[in-house]
């Protein structure tokens, strides 16, 4: 699993939290993010993460875990299984916001 965060990130030292606590892989964009443009776009790229469950052999235990393990940094689950334009889940991903 892995925790994927746009560069605007705002909370970096949450970020060392997750990688020195073995919770998951983090994943930093290396490069700054267009499409956002208001304040209100830049906001949410700055708080929000994706957490990727990058294999399928990954237990719904192991993922709860991680997930109440990122709660207790202070993320949020804001989207446990977000959907496809076509309307399909896609399991193998839950969006988050750091809020505290």
């Amino acid at each position: 699993m892995f925790l994927a965060v746009f560069k605007e990130f705002a909370h970096p030292e949450v970020l060392a939290q997750v990688e020195q606590g073995n919770i998951c892989r983090v994943d930093r964009a290396t490069e700054p993010c267009t499409l956002a443009k208001s304040e209100e776009e830049l906001a949410v790229v700055s708080r929000n993460a994706k957490l990727f469950i990058d294999d399928e052999t990954t237990s719904e235990e192991e993922v709860e875990a991680t997930l109440e393990a990122l709660c207790k940094l202070g993320f949020t689950v804001t989207n446990r299984h977000p959907v496809t334009s076509a309307g399909c889940p896609m399991r193998d991903r839950v969006i988050l916001s750091y809020t505290a």
